[in-house]
């Protein structure tokens, strides 16, 4: 896990004084080492930056920039390659090495079979590999992004970087707004990529790469191991061939020369992973769990982490006050409209001082499609697809339900009145509502539909699989991924995802979606309890029939929130609609927590334009 820093000076007019600005900016993402080194090419001189986390062989004979034997090749690397050993095993007959890292390992497969060796890469990565003698450099990023990749390119430079701040932080860029992103962020959450909210400053997408040669530069996506159909497994043999390779994946994430830890909540995916990594031999490792305001779960969850004999650390959830929140804000250098962003920076100062490693469950909703889009949007498909008329036939009557009042008759009114509002003819559209914030949303052309599929389609599996891309190609790489990255590295720890392993996204992509609703909502998850030693009573009782509420504001920060989202005069309310107004004053009033995000991510866009502009 590092910072990755570069500069090609295209005029060659550069002293190091900025690759050096650079490294000091990212520093927290590679405390245990850091190096800077210069390089001329005829006209152009070439600045590499790296700060370094040593997690795997902490000797400085793997320290990078790291070099081949002949010294004509070297890589910068972030991030781990998991199946380095086998990738190893084959390179051993050509190659000697002399580190017990993966990153040497990297360097040599990279020398040895180029773009087209990365789809045999399982882990996750950002890394810049160069050849001096060709003049050529490539950066690229793994199949579902998790790490990050920012770059910067004019006629006189090509920057890149592990963070925009690395970038700004160079003085060669000019800081911009760019306000073309409000409407994508304010609707989903986050920045389209491969755009940010600066203007010229771009992210490489997820599996993609980028090769600079000769002052020009290509991006394109490297190929992936294509998945082998499985159409017709039976339910058994699904989940028995789901938990080998989860199993297989959670031997590979342990491996690491540094403190290593686990971070859960009560849920099925948590208590999966507790299993699974006690059975891989991790003994004494560190469990960090929120603490929550119903003692019956922080019971359950203490005893579960017992019975595997693990040392129980409790968080107690930070409470969001003006003190608390500026902290954070100087953290930010690009706002994710979700409120777990704080949390995780929360989670992340705590875990500081115990791992330098931490397994974390996310990706396991959007494996599965656990979240309540998902089965939203299966049941529409099931009932809807292509009815039109009788679409147009809800949406006409729907209203005349009553949706006022508690009594649980107006409650399934007022949750059948959402759902047909969402409910478009347009199947792809429909997926974009149950995504997107009832209070920002619009049809909007700045909102990407491209990893979502135009065509007219019978079978419903067609759109269940471009739902699933899209949450992992756009939700999950564009919000989740960030949010740990940015928040665990800014405490030098590298987050690992087992959920997200390489082989388990093949497995997953290869089965007809529906397979996944088969038996009922989460029915994967549920069956693979019965493999580990867990009984299932311990999990179902005390699971929470909703998200654990993490949301704890002090009063006066909570009108600090709501006078800055009612600002109209405040530069963002330019970019932001009329209709969004009308919805922001009538849908976000003060103290409601169902919309608590939605002031969140308001608030975090005007805060933290404040800051940089």
């Amino acid at each position: 896990m590092c910072g990755i820093n570069i500069i090609i000076d295209k005029k060659s007019a550069l002293t190091s004084g900025p690759i050096q600005a650079m490294n000091g900016a990212t520093f927290y993402r590679g405390p245990d080492y850091s190096d800077a080194l210069t390089f001329e090419f005829k006209q152009e001189k070439i600045f590499v930056g790296i700060n370094q986390l040593k997690i795997i062989d902490i000797d400085n004979a793997a320290n990078q920039p790291f070099f081949s034997a002949d010294k004509r090749y070297f890589v910068l690397f972030n991030g781990s390659i998991y199946n380095y050993k086998e990738l190893a095993r084959k390179l051993e007959l050509k190659y000697v090495f002399n580190t017990h890292s993966d990153t040497e390992i990297l360097l040599y497969w990279l020398i040895e079979y180029g773009i087209d060796g990365l789809r045999e890469l399982n882990g996750m990565f950002a890394f810049v590999f160069f050849d001096r003698q060709e003049n050529r450099i490539i950066l690229s990023k793994d199949m579902y992004g998790i790490k990050p990749m920012y770059y910067y390119n004019d006629d006189n430079y090509f920057i890149a970087s592990s963070e925009i701040k690395g970038i700004l932080a160079s003085g060669l860029v000019a800081k911009q707004f760019n306000s073309s992103q409000v409407q994508h962020y304010l609707q989903l959450g986050f920045v389209q990529r491969p755009f940010t909210f600066y203007k010229n400053i771009y992210e490489l997408n997820e599996g993609a790469y980028l090769q600079f040669d000769r002052h020009d530069f290509k991006v394109k996506k490297f190929s992936i191991t294509p998945s082998i159909e499985y159409s017709d497994l039976n339910s058994d043999t699904l989940v028995s061939k789901l938990n080998e390779y989860i199993e297989k994946s959670i031997s590979k994430y342990l491996v690491s020369d540094v403190p290593i830890g686990l971070f859960i909540d009560n849920s099925i995916s948590s208590a999966i992973l507790l299993d699974k990594i006690s059975k891989a031999g991790a003994k004494n490792i560190p469990v960090f769990a929120f603490e929550s305001n119903d003692p019956a779960k922080n019971d359950a969850i203490s005893e579960l982490i017992q019975k595997y004999s693990f040392n129980h650390i409790t968080i107690t959830p930070q409470t969001l006050n003006k003190v608390t929140f500026n902290t954070f804000l100087a953290s930010v250098d690009q706002p994710v409209g979700e409120y777990a962003y704080f949390h995780s920076y929360h989670l992340s100062n705590q875990m500081h001082p115990f791992v330098k490693v931490a397994i974390l469950g996310n990706g396991s909703n959007e494996l599965v499609g656990n979240y309540s889009k998902h089965i939203a949007y299966y049941n529409y498909l099931k009932r809807l697809l292509h009815h039109n008329l009788k679409i147009s036939l809800f949406k006409t009557t729907h209203q005349l339900l009553p949706s006022q009042g508690n009594n649980s008759i107006k409650k399934i009114f007022k949750s059948w009145n959402k759902y047909i509002e969402k409910v478009d003819k347009d199947p792809i559209q429909t997926y974009l509502n149950f995504c997107s914030s009832e209070v920002f949303h619009e049809k909007s052309q700045e909102v990407s539909t491209e990893e979502l599929l135009a065509e007219k389609h019978e079978e419903m599996s067609y759109y269940l699989k471009a739902a699933f891309r899209f949450d992992q190609t756009k939700i999950l790489a564009s919000s989740t991924l960030p949010v740990i990255d940015k928040t665990m590295m800014r405490n030098s720890i590298e987050a690992r995802l087992p959920f997200l392993d390489a082989d388990v996204k093949r497995f997953m992509d290869s089965l007809d979606p529906k397979l996944l609703f088969k038996h009922g909502h989460n029915w994967i998850l549920k069956k693979l309890l019965s493999y580990t030693d867990i009984n299932p009573k311990m999990v179902f009782e005390t699971a929470p029939t909703r998200p654990l509420n993490l949301v704890d504001v002090s009063d006066a920060f909570n009108k600090e929130i709501q006078d800055t989202i009612m600002n109209t005069s405040h530069p963002i309310y330019e970019w932001i609609s009329a209709s969004q107004k009308v919805s922001i004053k009538k849908n976000l009033p003060e103290g409601v927590l169902a919309t608590f995000n939605d002031r969140w991510r308001l608030f975090l866009l005007m805060k933290w334009y404040d800051k940089e502009f």
